[in-house]
C-alpha cells in the first residue's frame, strides 16, 4: 500500500514538471506570436497613417472614416437644420478628405478626391 502511495506521488511529480515544460513553451509561442502581432499593427498603423481618406460634416467641420457615419452624423445631429434645407441629402457628393500625417506627427487635411 505504501509502495503504490510513493508510485502516485512519483507519477504526479513527474506530469508536474511535464506540464510546467509545455507551459513555458507555450508562453514563448505566444509571446513570439504577440511581438509578431505588434510589428504587424504598426506596419499596418504606418501605412494607415500615411494617408487615410476621410468624409467632412459640412455643418461642423467632424472627420467620419466612412460616408454611411457622416449620413448617420448629419440625420443624428443637425436633422432640425436638414429639415429646413434638404431633406434628401446625397452624402456620396461630398469629396472625401486626405488626412496626411507629417514627420513630427501632426495631421493636416486636404480636401479632394483621388485613386
Amino acid at each position: 500500500m505504501f509502495r503504490i502511495a510513493q508510485l502516485q506521488i512519483r507519477y504526479v511529480l513527474q506530469s508536474q514538471q511535464t506540464l510546467v515544460k509545455e507551459l513555458e513553451h507555450e508562453r514563448d509561442k505566444v509571446a513570439k506570436a504577440a511581438k509578431i502581432n505588434q510589428t504587424f499593427r504598426k506596419s499596418i498603423m504606418q501605412s494607415q497613417r500615411s494617408s487615410r481618406e476621410l468624409f467632412k460634416c459640412d455643418e461642423c467641420s467632424k472627420l467620419f472614416l466612412h460616408s454611411s457615419f457622416l449620413s448617420d452624423h448629419i440625420q443624428r445631429k443637425h436633422r432640425s437644420h436638414a429639415s429646413t434645407t434638404a431633406l434628401n441629402l446625397d452624402v456620396s457628393s461630398s469629396p472625401p478628405v486626405k488626412i496626411l500625417t507629417t514627420p513630427a506627427g501632426a495631421t493636416t487635411a486636404t480636401a479632394g478626391s483621388w485613386k
